[in-house]
């Protein structure tokens, strides 16, 4: 079982193996490495976090923890139309453009985690991830008058998310390659603009696909299937997003 150090030599070992992990990756890092950088025993690792896997797993949650309390997601907004939490998370994310420096560890570590998943993402992403993920599920089900677990709901998440993403990793390349794209605050916030009324007008397009599949049960005479209709929620989305 892992056991608390004492508050500066656990921090000692988590920054130092944030860095080593951050470079090489939980799988090339190695104990005796982290512990070279933090000037400590290699029995403390064991003795404190219970192994590597624990120790990453901590230094992971510190990673998410950070990211969370610099760029923390509204939950205070349940009033809110949906339309607005959309753009509002929109520019939540692109905010990180706006704070953009020098790279460090942490991020570091976070897009290797994306990109080469250890035994501990799963963990991390229900403790971390799924909560903000939630937040956008629910705007966005309301307006397609779906359950925030429906595969089109999901999918349209992810394409909001996705355009933020890019932006935020491919921040330089986008630069070199349009010279006349800036990302100085006011380009941002058009930035952030444009993507919430991109995604809203696709999200309206599924909607309005889905209530054409509906209305193509109709049988002659007016009978329909027995499969269930677009329903009023549905409906009054339409009628807002119009």
């Amino acid at each position: 079982m892992a056991r608390r150090a004492q508050p500066d030599t656990r921090q000692r070992i988590i920054e130092a193996a944030g860095r080593v992990f951050s470079d090489k990756g939980f799988h090339r890092a190695t104990v005796r490495g982290i512990c070279s950088r933090a000037g400590v025993n290699v029995a403390l690792i064991k003795y404190h976090f219970g192994g590597k896997e624990g120790l990453y797993r901590e230094v992971l949650g510190h990673a998410f923890g950070r990211c969370l309390r610099e760029f923390p997601p509204d939950t205070a907004l349940a009033d809110t139309p949906p339309e607005e939490r959309i753009a509002i998370f929109v520019r939540g994310h692109l905010a990180r453009i706006r704070e953009k420096r020098r790279i460090s560890w942490e991020e570091r570590l976070l897009r290797r985690e994306f990109f080469e998943a250890s035994p501990t993402m799963e963990d991390m992403v229900r403790s971390f991830i799924c909560p903000v993920a939630e937040l956008l599920n629910r705007a966005v089900g309301e307006l397609l008058g779906l359950p925030p677990s429906d595969l089109d709901v999901i999918r349209c998440s992810l394409s909001v998310v996705g355009q933020c993403l890019h932006h935020y990793y491919s921040l330089h390349t986008i630069s070199a390659l349009y010279s006349e794209m800036g990302y100085s605050p006011a380009e941002i916030d058009a930035l952030a603009e444009h993507i919430t009324h991109f995604s809203l007008a696709g999200i309206k397009g599924v909607l309005a696909r889905r209530k054409a599949g509906d209305a193509a049960l109709v049988r002659p005479g007016g009978k329909t299937s027995n499969r269930p209709g677009l329903g009023a929620s549905r409906e009054a989305a339409l009628a807002a997003l119009t």
